[in-house]
């Protein structure tokens, strides 16, 4: 919970300090995700896979600059620096921590991402359990189970898709962060 305050804490007017607000955003992205869901009612294993491997990619960069974070974290100001470096070193220092808590919210996300989406794909790689179910329980039951599978493989679907485009947005964010970061310290070097 600490990581996505964290995060939720570095939308913010660099000038002024004011916070942005994020809840705008997410409903957005939820509104979106739920017509996507009903407008994609059809399996979609190819895409999943497709995103499965993306987003795997996109965590194996993630890492990498999280672990390029803590390896070069630097929490002291010299105090003998000049005014403007001590400065710098300052703001180059918040958001270094920053991009720590974006890219740990992504993580979070991502990972979220790639368990609906192995949710969404067991009903097709397990066909052979209704067929069990059916011999135990019956037609009436699974005919019931029907109706609610539907409605939590929408959720899920809904869920997906929420996810995945919080996880492009955050990406795409993490990536400009990062190379404004990258610039700012070439700028210093």
């Amino acid at each position: 919970m600490q990581i996505i305050e964290k995060n939720n804490g570095t939308f913010y007017n660099y000038r002024t300090q004011e916070e942005f607000t994020i809840w705008p955003r997410m409903a957005v992205f939820l509104i979106f995700s739920i017509i996507i869901s009903f407008a994609l009612l059809k399996e979609m294993p190819d895409f999943l896979n497709a995103i499965n491997n993306a987003v795997s990619i996109l965590l194996g960069f993630s890492f990498s600059v999280l672990f390029y974070l803590a390896s070069s974290r630097k929490d002291a100001v010299a105090e003998t620096d000049s005014l403007e470096k001590q400065n710098r070193d300052r703001r180059l220092t918040k958001l270094s921590n920053e991009l720590f808590y974006n890219i740990s919210y992504f993580v979070i996300v991502a990972l979220l991402l790639l368990g609906a989406s192995l949710i969404i794909i067991i009903p097709d790689a397990q066909a052979s359990i209704v067929t069990i179910w059916r011999l135990f329980f019956g037609d009436w039951l699974i005919a019931q189970l029907a109706v609610l599978t539907r409605i939590l493989s929408f959720a899920i679907r809904s869920c997906f898709f929420f996810l995945l485009m919080e996880a492009a947005f955050t990406f795409a964010r993490i990536v400009g962060r990062v190379n404004f970061l990258f610039e700012e310290k070439m700028k210093g070097t």
